[in-house]
């Protein structure tokens, strides 16, 4: 494995086409802050103007997420030709809508109803999916997962998350199965570059090795590094704070790859 100050980024990608795939959470955020009973991503201050420098180079950036695509255009929305893989894949750029569309709203005023007088307890809306937010210390932490776990059938599966439990729609997706949709959109055979930061993004970084591409581990402040982190990782990032200078390092080096013959991105090419 390589940490940042062993990359020769300008050599790496002397020839290569580059698409940036990121997670949001926990990669890009220092997690996030209840704000009006809802969790809101606190995102790493310059992330996003670097993430456009390096759209205006040419190159793809893709946002990889659990949250939907409402979040994430809060965000990332004035990147140009910005792609998302979210809800964990079930929505894709690009790609058709989905034919299973969940309905939460009756869950969510009932679950709300039955939560309200707990404290730390919370309901995350996530486009196709429906988070509650619970610790796993949380004396109620049973029974939210017992009443969530109710609700699972007629298309919805009760999965656990970082934080507390999702209502998500059943079926096969993930990020991994993101990018392999996506990769038929970008040109040639490009230089995958994938930050991640938890255990759900090892397919996709595995499947970017795979690729030849470049798997980036992003760690938790204070965090070791994983026993098997060799089988999936390149390169290593102390915490989210060393996203910034390590795209910026990449954005950099992009600009001086003078020898890159870099093709439109597929949404701006003419017809």
């Amino acid at each position: 494995m390589m940490d940042l100050t062993q990359v020769d980024l300008t050599l790496l990608l002397a020839n290569c086409n580059v698409v940036v795939v990121t997670d949001f959470d926990d990669t890009l955020t220092y997690g996030q802050a209840k704000f009006a009973a809802l969790l809101t991503p606190i995102v790493v201050p310059g992330i996003v103007a670097t993430l456009a420098s390096i759209t205006r180079n040419g190159r793809q950036v893709v946002i990889v997420s659990a949250h939907g695509t409402e979040v994430l255009d809060e965000h990332f929305g004035n990147i140009p030709n910005i792609q998302y893989i979210a809800n964990e894949g079930y929505i894709v750029s690009g790609q058709l809508p989905p034919s299973f569309v969940p309905d939460f709203s009756e869950i969510t005023a009932t679950v709300s109803l039955a939560i309200q007088p707990f404290d730390d307890i919370f309901i995350q809306p996530e486009g196709m999916f429906l988070g509650v937010i619970v610790g796993d210390e949380n004396p109620y932490f049973s029974d939210v997962k017992d009443l969530l776990q109710s609700y699972a059938g007629e298309g919805l599966e009760l999965r656990a998350g970082s934080e507390g439990f999702f209502l998500v729609p059943e079926g096969q997706y993930s990020k991994a199965m993101g990018i392999q949709m996506l990769k038929p959109m970008w040109d040639d055979q490009p230089l995958i570059i994938y930050l991640g930061n938890s255990q759900n993004d090892i397919p996709a970084q595995q499947l970017v090795r795979k690729l030849e591409g470049i798997s980036v581990l992003v760690l938790k402040p204070g965090a070791t590094l994983p026993d098997n982190a060799s089988v999936y990782v390149d390169i290593v990032l102390s915490d989210p704070d060393a996203c910034k200078p390590f795209l910026q390092c990449l954005c950099q080096a992009l600009k001086s790859c003078t020898s890159l013959s870099v093709p439109k991105s597929p949404l701006t090419q003419s017809a």
